[in-house]
């Protein structure tokens, strides 16, 4: 009997803590932040991951990954040609601060931050609203990496 009631206990032990073990895939950290072209004072210098892209950031990130619901990997046809493009979707919260920033930011870089690291700083086009293209010469296997970093994964 107290054989059966250890087996049984073991069982439980092992059914309760095994799935919290599981359960949470670690997250990464995104940041988007203004960004300019030129050196000025309260900015920092930093390189654009795996180019030669220098960009100086403003101290505080404009959204995060709470305002982010999600990012897909599409390609945009320009001129014929399939080009690797990054979809972002904002949250209802993400997608007031992106309109506000891309206004007062028109025409500047926005650092796209992955764990610290600039891993993009495409130019504010136009007004931005509840979902963005992302295009800034990405290779199809750099575009997917962006988007499973945007959605919260890292990388692989």
């Amino acid at each position: 009997m107290y054989k059966f009631l250890l087996v049984a206990m073991a069982a439980v032990a092992l059914t309760t803590f095994v799935p919290t073990a599981q359960a949470a895939e670690p997250t990464v950290q995104v940041e988007l932040r203004r960004a300019e072209d030129q050196a000025a004072p309260g900015l920092t210098e930093a390189k654009v991951l795996g180019t030669d892209k220098t960009v100086y950031l403003h101290a505080s990130p404009d959204l995060a990954n709470d305002d982010i619901a999600g990012a897909r990997f599409v390609e945009v046809l320009e001129n014929g040609v399939g080009r690797p493009t990054v979809e972002m979707t904002f949250t209802e919260q993400g997608q007031q601060k992106m309109a506000k920033l891309s206004k007062q930011h028109l025409q500047k870089p926005l650092a796209i931050l992955v764990d610290g690291q600039v891993i993009a700083a495409p130019s504010i086009r136009s007004e931005l609203g509840k979902a963005v293209q992302i295009t800034d010469g990405f290779s199809k296997a750099e575009a997917a990496k962006i988007v499973h970093a945007l959605n919260g994964k890292p990388s692989k």
